[in-house]
């Protein structure tokens, strides 16, 4: 064997085992890398008593209730959004870079609307939300023209 075929095989041989220890790496994390827990994940893994998590999912309408001092339960539904919009710039912190909450809602198959305004003024509930997309292809993101029309 030849200098050179001895390095690369050292090279290739290396490689492999650097991929080998980050596929495990990986999977020890699987669990830990979860964002949150919706309530069903929640009852799937039949999570311990006194573990501490992060449990996520949309509050259900009218569930709110203020008690003594700063004390406030609610319900958490387990998800069905269709869409998640808001009024600000960026969903996810613009100087980070990573984009946790853009993965993770465009992963599950929900369409961020970010940039909103006059959120304020529209109803708890009954509005119809659209959002016109202009006729562009193969872009990250895309401008649209977002409009609510409200409840009779």
């Amino acid at each position: 064997m030849t200098r050179k075929q001895r390095r690369l095989t050292m090279i290739g041989g290396s490689l492999a085992v650097l991929a080998v220890a980050a596929a495990l790496v990986l999977n020890a994390m699987r669990d830990s890398i979860v964002f949150f827990s919706t309530p069903s994940m929640v009852a799937e893994k039949h999570i311990a008593a006194g573990k501490r998590f992060r449990l996520g999912g949309l509050v259900q309408p009218g569930s709110l209730v203020r008690g003594d001092h700063l004390a406030v339960s609610f319900q958490v539904a387990d998800g069905g959004a269709a869409l998640v919009g808001i009024d600000a710039v960026n969903i996810d912190d613009a100087a980070d870079g990573r984009r946790p909450a853009h993965s993770l809602l465009l992963a599950a198959g929900i369409p961020v609307v970010e940039h909103l305004t006059g959120l304020g003024q529209l109803p708890p509930a009954g509005a119809w939300f659209t959002a016109v997309p202009l006729r562009i292809e193969g872009f990250g993101t895309i401008p649209v023209r977002a409009f609510a029309r409200l409840p009779d």
